[in-house]
């Protein structure tokens, strides 16, 4: 008993070392990806610069018409800057700002009541544990409120399909996508909300592995104010450094991350 209770003990423990190199793997993947070194360049992709010009353009129409406001600070591109992650980004690539490409950077709201306003059915209410990484929701252990207040004091913080979900208190920097088929949703204060101005303009997987990457990872986690609760603010969010491809390559990037990561879920799954 005692050699098969060994045995068991150095089976777990392997499984969790493969663990550890599988999510250091993908974590390799992502910082590969956003220096331009995952995926082959093609010059015949248009420039992200001529992409960010075409966002921009859209952006100023809907602060013409109201519906945004300008930022507080201006978008630059830059390369380098204290940073070597962006030092040598392919040509087509620029480094902006997570708010150059974004209509809004708002958070979630807390019902009136607190937990008192949670219902058994209605609208689906989003908390912190429901972001589960990468594009993922967890809709398994989901809390909802009723449709007066998700339409009158939860309005701000309604969601839209593709919107990109980061959460800013407790375990920071965790991402999802909005998937259409889960609306309608809304969300808590623990959880911000990136609209972006076109999503067919930028692809949104790509941006949402971007958030996961080592780099962006550590820049946010060195910004969070370390409280009895860790958290961010929007402004942290909205300042995140962004290497943008062209938008061919984003998916480029996105088709081969997904098949990487397939195969590393594969072989975890085999030893579970």
């Amino acid at each position: 008993i005692e050699k098969l209770m060994l045995s068991i003990d150095n089976i777990e423990s392997h499984k969790n070392i493969l663990a550890i190199c599988i999510e250091n793997t993908k974590a390799k993947i992502l910082e590969l990806a956003i220096r331009g070194k995952l995926v082959p360049q093609d010059p015949n992709d248009e420039p992200a610069s001529v992409l960010l010009e075409r966002i921009r353009a859209e952006k100023e129409e809907l602060i013409k018409q109201g519906k945004i406001k300008r930022d507080k600070k201006e978008s630059v591109i830059f390369k380098g800057d204290d940073n070597s992650y962006y030092q040598d980004l392919p040509s087509n690539w620029i480094n902006i700002r997570l708010s150059a490409i974004s209509e809004i950077i708002t958070k979630g709201t807390t019902p009136r009541g607190g937990k008192i306003a949670y219902r058994q059915s209605g609208i689906g209410f989003l908390r912190a544990e429901n972001i589960a990484g990468y594009d993922k929701l967890d809709l398994s252990n989901l809390n909802y409120v009723d449709e007066e207040s998700h339409k009158n004091y939860l309005k701000r913080s309604i969601l839209k399909e593709n919107d990109i979900l980061i959460t800013i208190a407790g375990t920071l920097g965790r991402t999802a996508i909005v998937p259409q088929h889960a609306l309608p949703l809304n969300s808590n204060q623990a959880v911000a909300i990136v609209r972006l101005v076109n999503n067919k303009l930028i692809n949104v997987k790509y941006l949402a592995y971007t958030l996961n990457s080592p780099i962006i990872k550590s820049d946010l986690l060195a910004k969070s104010v370390d409280m009895a609760i860790p958290n961010l603010s929007l402004d942290n969010i909205a300042e995140c450094n962004i290497s943008l491809p062209p938008l061919a390559e984003q998916k480029r990037i996105v088709e081969a991350i997904e098949k990487i990561f397939a195969t590393l879920d594969d072989i975890a799954n085999q030893v579970e």
